[in-house]
Parts: structure tokens; C-alpha cells; sequence
């Protein structure tokens, strides 16, 4: 078995970190002394304090305007969609067809639908 990497002492007891512990806090130091060079470079660089914060915000709209027709806007809301009556079946003699000539009906006060037949079936084209 390996001994532990760090060992703190705290009333004269040992307590003992993981090495996975050990890892991540290792990993944590390095990241954070990266960033705050990087963000030390940029603020040298462009002249304003807190630069960094700057450019992780602008990224960050870039990519949400980018996704802009990706995603579902909620709030935008949907009228409910008008429920069509179904249409009656279209069996019709050739003498009742007739009547459906798109010319004013004078008992309804309203023009009449088109009706076209075609190979039996019978198409509203009004």
C-alpha cells in the first residue's frame, strides 16, 4: 500500500486524503492559478480589470444566439387549432350534383359550394 500524499495534523491526529481526494484538490491549485494568469494576461493586455468575465459572457451569447433556431421559445404560445367539422360523405346522383354550382342560393342567402367528380369521388372546390 502506497503512504497517503498529504497528511494533515490537527490536535496531534493524522488525517489521512485519498489519492483521488489528492488529485482533484491538486487539479483544483492548477486550474486555479491558470485561469488567474490567463486572466492576469488579458487584463494586461486589454487595459480593464475582471477582462476575463467579459469574454466568458460575450462567448456565452454567442452561443445561446447561435442556438437561437434550435430552441423552443416558451413564451411563445400556441393558438389551439380550429377543430374542422368532418365533412359528410360526398355520394351523390348525378342530379344532386348539380345542385353545387358556386351560383347564389336564394333560400340560404349565400352562394352555393363548387362540387367537382372525379372517377366517382367528389371534391369540394369552392
Amino acid at each position: 500500500r502506497l503512504p497517503p500524499l498529504l497528511c494533515f495534523h490537527h490536535d496531534n491526529n493524522c488525517t489521512h486524503i485519498s489519492r483521488h481526494k489528492q488529485i482533484t484538490i491538486f487539479v483544483q491549485v492548477i486550474m486555479t492559478e491558470v485561469i488567474a494568469n490567463i486572466s492576469a494576461w488579458l487584463d494586461n493586455i486589454t487595459g480593464t480589470e475582471g477582462s476575463l468575465g467579459y469574454i466568458v459572457i460575450a462567448l456565452f451569447v454567442i452561443v445561446v444566439l447561435s442556438q437561437g433556431g434550435q430552441t423552443k421559445n416558451i413564451e411563445e404560445k400556441k393558438e389551439p387549432e380550429e377543430e374542422e367539422e368532418p365533412e359528410p360523405p360526398r355520394n351523390f346522383t348525378l342530379e344532386q350534383l348539380k345542385y353545387f354550382d358556386g351560383k347564389y342560393d336564394e333560400k340560404k342567402e349565400e352562394d352555393k359550394p363548387v362540387y367537382l367528380s372525379l372517377n366517382g369521388t367528389v371534391f369540394d372546390v369552392s
